[in-house]
């Protein structure tokens, strides 16, 4: 085409696309032009003519054409002249049929009347028509007449970037809230996770601190409350207020991304300088009160360790702090953590003088007092307004048995509650079990008698004194055996009497008895009621056999002991009626020789597990416990016996895998990670054929696993013993191929050949599969 460069114009689609390129030398101008009466020298155009010439060109309607300068977002109108070279963006408006909504759009567009038509087309996101309405001089800030909704809240709560842009551009008030819960453009955005609208926004000086009219919620507080990270970050950085506070309530950003769990948030508002310990108003609750009672662990960490939030501020009404809120929600880990960082153990509410101790006992939080008691909380810490301790609000606020348990206030004086059932025996037991004379007072209960195991005020029939015993005697709290005569061999007459008193009797000290000794004689089918019972979850039963001259144990050997089939069936209550009856809680069967924390670790009963392991159960006996829990992937269980001593690289007796060797097997990332965190052997092989935990993952498919283990360091080229397959030959055979590119990339060898077979390649197996 003649003429020069400078006679060029460009027109390109929304998309960059090349649409055509024009140049006025074109005889086409000339003649249009002239038939417009300028000269035959054609040096500027208008915006119509080009419209017109681009109809011809490539067959595009006049009247669907819409003409953006490029790098701009202004649509340039039909009158605009043209000074070449220049470049434009087309905008292919669509064409609609001959009916009267369509009508009135075209007529609209046409005429600058379409601001009826602005707010439905911009809900549905359609930037083209949006174009064409702004041309046409529709009002960017109408609102709609129930809600007050503009269309830039529209695109801006529905995530319409360039809508928002062309709106702003053109001068849409970017605050301009809804009517009925003053919501601005930005709040909507905020709230919604629109990220780039939200920098767009602010960067056009958007109100960042504007808070709604009923809740006072600002755009902050709504990112922080829904998630959205680096919405709260440009917020912060653009200097939005990090303490601005609800009206009704008090509560920031801060504490409503506390309740809700998002650590992230949290870290970043905290590192921006917002208030860690400002309360809400009218509770008093702080960030840190909120997530120990939503139990958010690694939140209650951040804030307690990483910025120093206060440990024991309490709340304003009741005074509650969070280890009394975590304590009564029953999240172990984080009483733990606020203990370990000094919080007072002993704080209790304004109102009713409640301890965090008080709280778990109501609520039946067995690992939560165990760990208060252990850590030093007052055990005998009454409240001031009735005086129970948390021993009597145990027993009152989850009941025990169908009798009426007794036990003493501060005052000494016997308080009586009857009870239902759903006891916490377990709690009653362990608050019993600390050197208090109160335990004395629950003897009474048949249920707790067999788990104490004794009675009182013991003497021979030969009329030789076997025991004197104090109802405040330690014993009760240490389990120590007075005469070491089992229960179940034990007859108690009164004196001067040949009536035995049976075992509900009530003891009113001072008192003397005469201690018959039956002779224990085995009954193999008692031995098999106890097994049936605790393997059923019969506890009533299981009380039945213990209190008849039964073994614990069930009596023969070469059975699953009783203990085992509570222990795998998950029943706490009867493997502590077990336990405390003397039942060997190490015995293994003789056909697979596992253990009841074999079968407790394997199956997931964390508290069964806890309690063996507390009473000395052996950890590392037979078939290890931490293995069956790392190939059953639990956990919890796994943190456990690790953090209580268990061999982390012990293996199994006949195929020699280790935990981490099943973990890895199975593909519980997280159980590998902790496992080899906790210094477990990464290369460690099975015996029989020498895999290692790199290989099983390689072979099972299981990409993170492999992933982590390589960059720990485990052997890439480690290869089995038998046949010599590295983990890269098997990956290659088995087809995965994502594992294949990640060692081949982390180095292992590719050549690497097998001992037997030929001595194939990596290569060779894939070709092959």
């Amino acid at each position: 085409m003649a003429g020069s460069s400078s006679q060029a114009i460009s027109i390109v689609s929304i998309a960059g696309d090349t649409v055509a390129d024009i140049n006025l030398s074109d005889p086409w101008f000339a003649d249009h032009v002239g038939h417009l009466g300028e000269s035959n020298s054609v040096t500027t155009i208008s915006v119509s003519v080009l419209k017109k010439h681009l109809q011809d060109l490539i067959g595009i309607p006049y009247y669907t054409q819409q003409l953006c300068l490029d790098e701009e977002v202004d649509v340039v109108q039909d009158d605009f002249d043209i000074q070449p070279p220049a470049k434009f963006t087309l905008v292919r408006l669509p064409y609609v049929e001959d009916n009267s909504a369509c009508e009135r759009l075209r007529g609209a567009a046409g005429g600058g009347d379409a601001q009826d038509c602005v707010v439905p087309l911009e809900e549905a996101g359609h930037l083209e028509i949006v174009l064409l309405l702004h041309a046409a001089g529709a009002d960017k800030d109408k609102v709609s007449l129930q809600d007050g909704l503009t269309p830039l809240f529209f695109a801006s709560e529905a995530g319409h970037l360039e809508i928002v842009r062309l709106l702003v551009s053109a001068g849409a008030d970017k605050d301009k809230a809804t009517l009925q819960d003053d919501i601005t453009p930005l709040f909507a955005a905020s709230r919604a996770g629109h990220l780039e609208i939200v920098r767009l926004l602010v960067s056009a000086g958007a109100d960042k601190d504007k808070a709604t009219l009923q809740d006072d919620i600002t755009p902050l507080f709504a990112a922080s409350q829904a998630g959205h990270l680096e919405i709260v970050r440009s917020l912060v950085s653009a200097g939005a207020d990090k303490d601005k506070a609800t009206l009704q309530d008090g509560f920031t950003p801060l504490f409503f991304a506390s309740e809700a769990g998002h650590l992230e948030i949290v870290r970043s508002l905290a590192s921006a300088g917002a208030d860690k310990n400002k309360a809400a108003l009218q509770d008093g609750f702080t960030p840190l009160s909120a997530a120990s009672q939503a139990g958010h662990v690694e939140i209650v960490r951040f804030l307690v360790f990483s910025v120093g939030a206060d440990k024991d501020k309490a709340t304003l009404q009741n005074g509650l702090t969070p280890l009394f809120f975590a304590s009564e929600a029953g999240h172990l880990e984080i009483v733990r953590l606020l203990v370990s960082a000094g919080a007072d153990k002993d704080k209790a509410t304004l109102q009713d003088g409640h301890t965090p101790l008080f709280a778990a006992s109501r609520a039946g939080h067995l690992e939560i007092v165990r760990f208060l008691v252990s850590a030093g909380a007052d055990k005998d810490n009454a409240t001031l307004q009735d005086g129970l301790t948390p021993l009597f609000r145990c027993v009152t606020g989850r009941p025990l048995g169908n009798r009426a348990l007794p036990c003493f206030n501060r005052e000494g004086v016997a308080l009586a509650c009857w009870s239902k059932e759903g006891a916490n025996l377990e709690v009653v037991c362990l608050l019993g079990n600390t050197g208090s004379g109160r335990v004395s007072s629950f003897v009474k209960s048949r249920l707790l008698y067999v788990v104490f195991l004794r009675l009182l005020g013991r003497v021979s029939i030969a009329g030789d004194t076997v025991a004197d015993v104090n109802l405040f005697d330690p014993w009760f709290a240490d389990h120590v055996d007075l005469i070491g005569s089992p229960y179940y061999t034990q007859q108690l007459c009164l004196d001067e009497e040949v009536d035995v008193v049976q075992d509900d009797f009530d003891i009113q000290p001072p008192a003397k008895f005469t201690l018959v000794r039956l002779p224990y004689v085995e009954d193999n089918s008692a031995s098999e009621r106890l097994r049936g019972a605790a393997g059923g979850g019969d506890a009533q039963a299981v009380l039945r056999e213990l209190l008849s001259p039964s073994h614990p144990d069930g009596g023969v050997d070469d059975v699953t002991t009783a203990l085992c089939l509570a222990s795998e069936a998950g029943h706490l209550e009867i493997v502590l009626l077990l336990h405390a009856a003397g039942a060997d809680k190490d015995k293994v069967s003789l056909q697979d020789g596992l253990t009841p924390l074999f079968f407790a670790s394997e199956a997931g009963h964390l508290e069964i597990v806890r309690l063996l392991v507390s009473a000395g159960a052996d950890k590392d006996k037979a078939t290890p416990p931490l293995y069956a829990a790392s190939e059953a992937g639990h956990l919890e269980i796994v943190r456990f016996l690790v953090s209580a001593g268990a061999d982390k690289d012990k293996a199994t007796l006949q195929d020699g895998f280790t935990p981490l060797y099943t973990a890895s097997q199975a593909g519980h990332l997280e159980i590998v990670r902790f496992l080899f965190s906790a210094g477990a052997d990464k290369n460690k092989a099975t015996l029989q054929h020498g895999c290692t935990p790199l290989f099983a993952a390689s072979e099972a498919g299981h990409l993170e696993i492999v992933s982590f283990l390589v960059r720990a360091g485990a052997d890439k080229d480690k290869a089995t013993l038998q046949h010599g397959l590295t983990p890269l030959y098997i990956a290659s055979e088995a087809g995965h191929l994502e594992i294949v590119r990640f060692l081949v990339s982390a180095g292992a060898d590719k050549d690497n050949t097998t001992l037997q077979d030929g001595r194939l390649t990596p290569l060779f197996a894939a070709s092959r599969a």
